[in-house]
């Protein structure tokens, strides 16, 4: 007869095993899971055309509005309330002021706008944040340089401007904690201090979002977001009850 001492750890030992493998099929499943969700988000992402907008086969109408900008602009919903005014959406996901810049003819002055309302950089500020990226402060210097030509540009055409922060990201999860540096957060501090200054010098309007993102404690409201980068529509409804009364 065997040892009741000796069933008893054998016993412990197979519950730990069956423990470990559950958990190692729990987290198995949920990296599948992410994986199939980047996969069909990039599958989608390469089977649109590279650079075009909803903007970009609209044809010119009367009192347009233009949002600007990169994924933020593109997952605006819903969007501002503006009786009377048609709002064309021109965000692309992914995109930095370079790549904006490319296609701000097509997108935005050849609808001949009223208004555009600008939201981007993230992508710009994420470049300059990658680890051991080369020239990565180039990405910052030529955030400035775009939206300085996007507001110059619109200004020229007696285009109203709402030049917007860019939205703060929140925590790094672990895998962009990889790839990038934990200052990314300060850099859109800054970046937006430089921005603000930037709509001043041309007169633009400035709609300093940030504070919709954080609370009291100055920690980020991480229930306005859907992942690190990307916000609720609770966060969009927040942001268009302050836009609105400026459109």
């Amino acid at each position: 007869m065997r040892n009741p001492s000796f069933l008893s750890v054998k016993n412990l030992i197979i519950a730990a095993l069956t423990l470990i493998c559950a958990v190692l099929l729990l987290v198995c499943t949920v990296a599948v899971q992410k994986l199939q969700t980047v996969y069909v988000d990039y599958r989608h992402y390469r089977a649109l055309p590279v650079g075009v907008s909803a903007a970009s086969n609209t044809n010119p109408v009367a009192n347009t509005i233009v949002l600007f900008g990169d994924s933020r602009v593109q997952m605006w919903k819903p969007v501002p309330g503006a009786p009377g005014r048609v709002i064309i959406n021109a965000g692309i996901a992914g995109e930095t002021t370079t790549e904006m810049r490319r296609r701000f003819e097509r997108d935005v002055l050849r609808l001949k706008p009223q208004q555009v309302v600008i939201q981007a950089g993230m992508n710009d500020l994420t470049a300059w944040a990658t680890r051991n990226i080369p020239s990565a402060d180039a990405h910052r210097e030529r955030l400035l340089e775009n939206m300085a030509y996007f507001v110059a540009t619109l200004t020229d055409n007696n285009v109203s401007v709402v030049l917007t922060s860019v939205i703060p990201n929140t925590e790094l999860n672990a895998l962009r904690k990889i790839f990038w540096r934990p200052a990314l957060r300060q850099a859109v501090d800054d970046t937006n201090r430089q921005l603000q200054q930037l709509a001043a010098s041309y007169q633009a309007d400035w709609l300093d979002v940030s504070p919709l993102f954080v609370d009291d404690n100055n920690r980020v409201r991480s229930e306005l977001y859907v992942d690190t980068l990307h916000i609720t529509s609770e966060a969009y409804t927040q942001i268009n009850r302050q836009l609105e009364p400026l459109l």
